[in-house]
């Protein structure tokens, strides 16, 4: 308090000499903050009780270290606001750190000038006045956006005042007036057009059948001219519903069929049915009855790979068709540049930015002031920051300032579980004067729930922090959630009845396809009703929180996300059903999106994408719906025929042995437009990007591989008879690991394929221990590196996803115990090896600061056990990969483990084991 109200050096050292004396008698008599279990019990709900425990520093133990600086330093800046400014451009910087904005009259009185002088001074260089707000924004501001539409307008302004000064004479505007606003009108338009990309050429931008947009009559001139049919052959028509982002080829009725008819036909397939697959971005497959069963279809191979080719043909042909003509090139590049080429991205700067109530013992990096200049400035924002960026204070920052300048009142902060206490005492290590809540673990019981949420409602917090898990069992109210669902439908019925009245006969394809749209939803809507409030309390709503900003760390967790797509069998597709956590927070980001004109969000993750080019479209719909809408690429597959390419290739079968082909959404078109439309909400920056900033060690990658073992050659080859089998509709009946017989799976198998990779003996205990197997490769790279870094006590890291010596594997055989018990008969002290799964939550943190310490030299764990927020890299000098993780995303999340900020070493090693002949091989 005395700080706050600007107290002398004298007055600051008293206050902090009877803090002192209050602390030293509380031990005396109590002990340690931290150790005070009844002073917990009694305060642990009050908000002030997170800002006393700060009052002592913890070593790596843990244990006391020392008392806070707030015992012997100035540790918080009272905020003088500045009354004067020399200059505009002074007024300005002041104008947007206290106000947010260009407020004219604020900027006239800091500097005695008229306001009307300062906008003079400042116009066409560090402002500008918007015409369809009537209002002054910064350059950065206006000279961004979609700059060709900013131009239309004032194009259209400019000719209405025109026609309107005719109109009415001398009698209507005044002429100076007239003049000074047309002036201004012209000046504005040449600095847009000054920043406008320049027009792409057709070789510079990509269209193919299954574009979206294209005209469906531009598709029917193709197939007339490209099969030469003659006048008299009636080809009906080419449709495409944009409801159902799907396209259908109505074929001709003539007797007699084209020589191209027959040229562009082929596996089987008229050249109609193909035409129609490449518009739905779909390869053809052919199958043909089983020898085993003639009731059965399978894939002809040699009959698919003939209708593919085709395909190619077929899309080669109307790449040439389309650039042959003039006309047609002009249509397509001018709906391109303006639907794709018109937006210019604003350059956020934070630097001048001041963060008043910040503690004055931190300072914020360069890129993390930007980051928050983005939020604050740019509406929904995706941090998509590389490990070790400091996503954590971008956060808590841009929900202080968000609120200091009233762009928000009250924020929920949603971290993963086990970091919610940490992310607390961060918060107000950073703001000690905020008004935080921190949900305990007990808070979200059933019988505190009610009165906990209530008080997140009832109250005037700064931030509110809780767990992902905590924050699903806060329910939008049931009638919300049965609205947005019935708005969906809504808007389907209503394009329904416009199809039906346009439709040519009874069962037409637009029809029929928006019909099975309406079914689905309503199956989900009545599945949703079921289970969606099974484990909530009849309690306050989300609604009713009052909560104007949202933010969600670690929001690749929510990426399941389902899609309505005709291609659910393709790779890299993602899903086709939601995931209950990602359909809870999509109807909440969906509600502050109404509520705040999709300004109220923030969203933060190190891998935006993790495993699938279907979640950056996901990203899009939650931070960027209108977006979306406005271009016509809500659908996931019109964004998907915009934006990307499902490609056919020769892949190595799940079971590891022989090839396949395989549909994947693998390749992305047009990447400069999507990376714009990205950007207009995600503020990248990547490891690469921070180099400068991040001081992290340099990591070595060493790929230590060896080849299967007779043992596991044969046991794949049983393996790969399975997947045959199973491919052949002739599923076998396999053991479980729980001894009950169940119908074979490719999950099954690849389960198997999985555990041989790892260890023979992971499929049966009584195969050898072979000195060759990635356990024992792993064992001697760690007594070798341990050996080489015992001086400096350094530490090493195992990552291993399966057969861990907790669960079904505790009092059996598995590879953790086995690990152990080599490393221990090797000579490593029993003290020092450590198992992350068998630690309880609450001691987690002290394992972690004994591994920081270098008391615990080796670490085994999982991805899950050893990922997001876990901070052991002080020592880390090496790391191992001993199973291969099923998303990509996984290894950058290892590697943040090491490759982090406050590690000692300068160069870190990074072991990744590999069974040649397979599964590795497939992953």
């Amino acid at each position: 308090m005395a700080q706050e109200e600007v107290c002398s050096d004298e007055e600051l050292r008293r206050a902090q000499k009877r803090l002192s004396d209050c602390y030293r008698s509380h031990v005396k008599q109590y002990g340690r903050l931290s150790d005070d279990k009844a002073l917990e019990s009694l305060f642990a709900a009050d908000p002030g009780y997170t800002f006393i425990r700060a009052f002592e520093i913890k070593d790596e133990k843990g244990e006391f270290k020392e008392m806070a600086a707030i015992f012997t330093e100035r540790t918080i800046v009272p905020d003088i606001v500045p009354d004067h400014a020399e200059t505009p451009e002074d007024a300005l910087v002041i104008s947007m750190q206290q106000k947010g904005r260009v407020d004219l009259p604020y900027m006239a009185e800091l500097t005695g000038m008229p306001a009307r002088a300062v906008a003079d001074a400042l116009e066409y260089r560090q402002l500008y006045f918007d015409e369809e707000t009537k209002a002054y924004v910064q350059s950065d501001e206006y000279l961004s956006g979609n700059i060709r539409e900013k131009i239309e307008k004032l194009d259209a302004l400019a000719q209405s005042l025109q026609d309107e000064r005719k109109k009415q004479g001398n009698k209507g505007l005044d002429a100076a007036a007239y003049a000074a606003r047309l002036a201004r009108i012209e000046k504005n338009r040449a600095a847009l057009a000054a920043v406008l990309s320049k027009d792409l050429a057709i070789g510079e931008i990509s269209v193919g059948l299954g574009t979206p947009w294209l005209r469906p009559a531009l598709i029917e001139e193709f197939v007339r001219e490209t099969l030469s049919l003659p006048s008299y052959e009636r080809f009906a028509s080419v449709r495409f519903s944009p409801e159902a982002s799907a396209w259908w080829v109505e074929k001709k009725s003539g007797l007699y069929g084209t020589a191209a008819e027959k040229q562009f036909s082929a596996g089987g397939k008229t050249v109609y049915e193909l035409i129609e697959l490449c518009l739905n971005q779909k390869n053809a497959e052919v199958r043909i009855p089983s020898d085993f069963d003639p009731k059965v279809r399978v894939v002809d191979q040699a009959l698919t790979i003939e209708a593919q080719m085709k395909q190619q043909e077929i899309r080669d042909a109307f790449d040439q068709w389309l650039r042959k003509d003039a006309r047609r090139v002009q249509e397509v590049t001018d709906y391109y540049n303006r639907q794709f080429n018109s937006i210019r991205l604003r350059e956020y700067d934070g630097s001048k930015l001041t963060f008043p109530g910040m503690t004055n013992t931190i300072r914020l990096k360069p890129h993390q002031k930007d980051a928050v200049a983005h939020s604050l400035f740019g509406g929904n924002t995706l941090f998509a920051h590389c490990v070790g960026a400091g996503k954590t204070f971008e956060m808590v920052a841009s929900i202080m300032e968000a609120k200091r300048l009233g762009l928000s009142h009250k924020a929920l902060m949603v971290v993963p579980n086990h970091l919610v206490g940490q992310t607390g005492e961060e918060f107000q290590r950073l703001y000690p004067r905020a008004k935080i809540l921190v949900a305990r673990k007990k808070d979200f019981e059933r019988k505190n729930r009610q009165e906990f949420i209530s008080r997140i409602a009832t109250q005037n917090w700064d931030a509110v922090i809780m767990g992902a898990s905590q924050f699903a069992k806060v329910k939008l109210s049931k009638e919300r959630e049965t609205a947005m669902r019935l708005s969906a439908i809504q808007e389907l019925e209503d394009a329904l009845y416009r199809l039906r009245r346009q439709a040519t006969r009874k069962r037409d394809f637009s029809v029929r396809a928006v019909e099975t749209l309406i079914r689905r939803q309503r199956e989900k809507l009545k599945k949703l009703q079921d289970t969606n409030q099974k484990d909530g309390d009849e309690t306050v709503s989300f609604e009713e929180l009052g909560v104007d900003k949202l933010v969600i760390d670690e929001a690749h967790e929510f990426k399941n996300l389902a899609v309505t797509t005709s291609h659910s069998r393709v790779a890299d597709i993602g899903t086709t059903d939601h995931v209950q956590k990602s359909w809870d927070l999509y109807m909440k980001t969906q509600y502050l999106n109404e509520l705040t004109g999709e300004r109220g969000l923030i969203f933060t993750t190190g891998t935006p994408i993790s495993n699938s080019m279907t979640e950056l479209y996901t990203m899009q719909r939650y931070l960027a719906p209108s977006r979306l809408k406005a271009l016509g690429l809500d659908r996931f597959d019109a964004w998907a025929a915009s934006f990307g390419e499902i490609t056919v290739g020769m892949e190595l079968k799940p079971e590891g042995k022989g090839y396949q082909l395989k549909e994947r959404f693998s390749r992305f078109h047009i990447l400069p437009e999507l990376m714009n439309l990205f950007k207009e909400f995600a503020d990248v920056r990547t490891a690469d990007m921070l180099r400068g900033e991040l001081s992290v060690p340099k990591a070595e990658i060493r790929i230590d591989q060896a080849p299967a073992s007779p043992q596991q050659k044969a046991q794949m080859e049983e393996i790969v008879a399975r997947a045959e089998c199973l491919r052949e509709r002739r599923p076998r009946t396999v053991v479980k690991a729980d001894g009950t017989l169940a119908e074979d799976s490719f999950l099954f198998i690849t389960n198997a394929g999985r555990k041989l990779a790892l260890d023979a003996r992971r499929l049966d205990e009584s195969q050898p221990d072979l000195p060759d197997s990635k356990v024992n490769r792993c064992v001697k790279n760690v007594l070798s590196v341990y050996a080489k870094s015992r001086e400096r006590r350094s530490a090493q890291v195992i990552f291993c996803d399966d057969s861990t010596s907790t669960g079904k594997g505790k009092g059996k055989f598995n590879l953790y115990d086995d690990i152990r018990k080599k490393l221990i008969t090797a000579g490593v002290p029993k003290e020092e090896i450590a198992v992350v799964q068998e630690s309880t939550e609450k001691d987690k943190q002290k394992l972690f600061d004994r591994v920081c310490a270098g008391e615990v030299r080796v670490l085994l764990g999982s991805t899950g056990t050893l990922g997001v927020g876990t901070n052991i890299q002080d020592k880390l000098i090496a790391q191992h990969d001993l199973t291969v993780p099923w998303r990509p995303a996984d290894l950058e999340q290892r590697m943040g483990r090491i490759v982090r900020p406050g590690n000692e070493n300068d160069t870190v090693q990074i072991f990744r084991y590999v069974t040649e002949g397979t599964f590795d091989a497939y992953l």
